[in-house]
C-alpha cells in the first residue's frame, strides 16, 4: 500500500504535468482575437472593466444590506458589516491595481530612448 507521502508526490506531479501542458498550448489568432488552445479570452481592458463592474455591485449591495439594516427591516447586521468590508477591501485591491499601472506606466514614459 502506497504511503501518503507518495500519494501526495503523485498528486503534485499530476497537477504540474497539467499545467506544463497548458503552458505548452499552441496560441492560435482568430479572426483578430487571440485563443489559447482554441478557447477565446478577453483582453485586458474587458477584464478590468468586468472587475470593476463587480466591485461595483459589491458596493450597491452592500449598501442595500446596511439600508434594510438601518430601517428594520432586516436583523443581519453581522452579514451587512461583511458585505461592506468586502466591497471595502475590494475596492482597496482595485485603487493599489490602478497605482501600481500607473507607476509602471510611468516608468516606461521616463525610459531613456
Amino acid at each position: 500500500m502506497p504511503s501518503p507521502i507518495m500519494l501526495s508526490e503523485q498528486a503534485i506531479l499530476t497537477r504540474l504535468d497539467a499545467n506544463q501542458q497548458r503552458l505548452e498550448a499552441p496560441i492560435m489568432a482568430a479572426d483578430s482575437d487571440w485563443q489559447v488552445a482554441g478557447q477565446p479570452f478577453a483582453s485586458f481592458a474587458d477584464l478590468m472593466h468586468s472587475k470593476i463592474q463587480g466591485i461595483n455591485l459589491d458596493q450597491v449591495q452592500a449598501g442595500e444590506q446596511m439600508r434594510q439594516v438601518e430601517l428594520g427591516q432586516s436583523d443581519d447586521l453581522v452579514g451587512a458589516m461583511v458585505a461592506s468590508q468586502k466591497a471595502e477591501l475590494s475596492f482597496t485591491a482595485m485603487v493599489q491595481v490602478r497605482n501600481r499601472l500607473v507607476k509602471a506606466l510611468d516608468e516606461i514614459i521616463n525610459m531613456p530612448l
